[in-house]
This record gives C-alpha cells, structure tokens and sequence, in this order.
C-alpha cells in the first residue's frame, strides 16, 4: 500500500501522533507521508480518522 496526503490536510497533526514513522508535519504545517510503512495498520488509522478526509492509500 502507497499512503499519500492531499491538499485537504488541515494540519491538525493526528496522523503524526498515529503514525509518527509513515507521516510528518511540513514547515507549511500540513502533513505528508515521508515514507511508506511495512504493516499499513496505523498508517489505515491515521486514514480512517484524519478530520478532513485528506489520507488516502493506492493498493
């Protein structure tokens, strides 16, 4: 699975705090994904529970 940020983040950090290995804060203050993971499990949390629907995952 390859997890990427779209220009909906509204940088609330909760994907860092989920996922600290996969997402980062930028110094524009949205997130983006620095790398992809090997167990997609919190990467699919930070997904499911981001506020403004801005994770998405290609399979």
């Amino acid at each position: 699975m390859e997890f990427y940020v779209t220009d909906a983040c509204i940088g609330c950090g909760l994907c860092t705090t989920l996922d600290p290995d996969t997402f980062a804060m930028t110094e524009e203050g949205v997130a983006r994904a620095v790398s992809q993971p090997a167990e997609a499990a919190l990467a699919l949390a930070a997904e499911e529970q981001c506020p403004s629907n801005a994770i998405h995952h290609r399979d």
